[in-house]
């Protein structure tokens, strides 16, 4: 069985939030829907609760900007940042299962941005994740 792509996602979810183009711009754009698309065939999240979700965080977006709009209808939201609202709608779905522990992933992204510092550009980058004792 091969996976979904977005379109037929979007297509069998009338309900989902879509970007303008239907497409990924940027290679961790597939990689985050493919996460995401992945905990659905787990069973871990529908896709009713991820448009809630995914509804939610563009809301949210749209509120935090400033802009009129009321809705992601109105936005036309490109990929990028329909991509951003939905790593992060991910993130919230995560935390709200408690799958991971809250700010986890933020920490997380911190963590690699300084990792990717002060890395030589060419060498790769090197992320060690310590357990949190209890």
């Amino acid at each position: 069985m091969t996976a979904p792509t977005l379109a037929e996602v979007l297509d069998a979810n009338p309900t989902l939030p879509a970007p303008v183009g239907r497409g990924f711009a940027e290679p961790w754009q597939a990689s985050v829907f493919a996460i995401t698309v992945h905990l659905h065939e787990r069973g871990v999240i529908t896709w009713q609760e991820w448009a809630q979700a995914l509804g939610a965080r563009l809301a949210r977006d749209v509120a935090g900007s400033g802009s009129e709009a009321t809705g992601y209808e109105a936005t036309g939201y490109e990929a990028t940042g329909y991509f951003e609202a939905w790593a992060a709608a991910l993130a919230d779905q995560l935390e709200a299962q408690g799958l991971v522990a809250p700010g986890e992933i933020a920490g997380t992204q911190v963590r690699w941005h300084e990792a990717a510092a002060r890395t030589r550009h060419g060498d790769p980058i090197e992320l060690w994740v310590t357990a949190q004792r209890s």
